[in-house]
């Protein structure tokens, strides 16, 4: 596959390694960014790098792009690439607007390109094994419980500083991985969410930084979260717990730490291999991702599999808002109608 990368940030340039490194040909890269461009010539200097991603593709025949920039204002970047007849492998969330997010997946329908959306953690090794033993041996699931609580320095070098301008950072940012991980493990569609998102005092966010909602799930699952990325102290808290009709998965690490047990016993570990964080994960993705469009094979998390995450997602902002349970497939449908009645 020839691939255009746009995009050179901090996750950018994690992908810049990724890309090399499952073996696709990245024939250019782009970044507004002078010192992101200097960073691209320093560390690939056979690669041709540009300031606008439009003479990149101009200049170059590819196959697809890999679209690594912030999620606001995304239409603008994606839209131009499925008129020039290219797939599109984009980081998650497409857009923070459901709206645009959803005009995005149905221009890729309309285009005939294929469109996947880097949801990297369904590819962590903690999480096959825990979707294997959710879906396994354990019977139906009960209710699962899901806490994230991390004191995040969104000043710290290495990390891209949107979030911290962001209206809603831990949601759009982070609970959106947890909530498509809810889905994903559970192999279930959340049907309506009741949330309350708001920001702790000492928090360096200007938008909300902590979401707390109960998720009501088809085949009557329910899940609790809570997640922030305020806290009292420097000690990250994680645990993911799965109560099922035969026992339950304990999960307290977000990169691994994998407990089983039945009734009658303690829980035990579940061996997990060790994983590069944010690397292994996105490598087994962009794999998945870049074999599938190889192969003309459906991709892995389609824009219209995120597109149901997104909603869940936002659903949890209406819900704070409007003091009630939301439904994210009305939501869904409200995007299409605001679509169809624009045109």
């Amino acid at each position: 596959m020839r691939v255009v990368q746009i995009g050179l940030g901090a996750r950018g340039r994690t992908w810049a390694r990724v890309l090399r490194e499952i073996g696709v040909t990245v024939v250019a890269s782009a970044d507004p960014s002078d010192d992101a461009l200097a960073w691209a010539r320093d560390a690939y200097p056979d690669c041709p790098v540009y300031a606008d991603f439009r003479d990149a593709i101009r200049a170059h025949a590819a196959d697809a792009a890999a679209v690594i920039t912030p999620p606001i204002g995304r239409a603008d970047v994606l839209l131009p690439l499925f008129d020039a007849g290219l797939h599109v492998v984009s980081e998650k969330p497409l857009e923070t607007n459901l709206v645009e997010a959803t005009r995005i997946v149905r221009a890729a329908e309309r285009s005939g390109r294929q469109l996947s959306v880097c949801l990297n953690f369904r590819y962590l090794e903690v999480t096959r094994a825990l979707r294997a033993r959710v879906l396994g041996p354990r019977g139906a699931i009960l209710y699962g419980t899901f806490l994230y609580h991390i004191n995040r320095d969104g000043r710290r070098p290495g990390l891209n500083r949107f979030p911290l301008t962001m209206d809603d950072p831990m949601l759009l940012e982070q609970s959106i991985h947890h909530i498509d991980l809810i889905r994903h493990v559970y192999d279930a569609e959340i049907e309506s969410v009741a949330a309350e998102i708001f920001n702790p005092a000492e928090s360096m966010y200007r938008g909300d930084a902590t979401v707390s909602a109960i998720f009501q799930m088809d085949r009557g699952i329910r899940a609790s979260y809570l997640g922030s990325w305020v806290t009292g102290t420097n000690v990250r808290a994680f645990e993911w717990r799965t109560d099922c009709e035969r026992g339950a998965l304990v999960q307290r690490a977000l990169f691994g730490d994998l407990y089983e047990g039945d009734r009658t016993g303690p829980l035990h570990a579940v061996p997990v291999p060790e994983v590069e964080p944010f690397v292994t994960d996105t490598i087994g993705y962009a794999r998945a991702a870049f074999a599938a469009l190889a192969a003309g094979t459906p991709v892995p998390c389609s824009g219209a599999d995120h597109l149901r995450s997104l909603a869940s997602t936002i659903a949890c902002r209406r819900s704070s808002d409007d003091g009630e349970a939301i439904h994210p497939a009305d939501l869904i449908a409200e995007a299409d109608a605001a679509l169809t009645a624009a045109s």
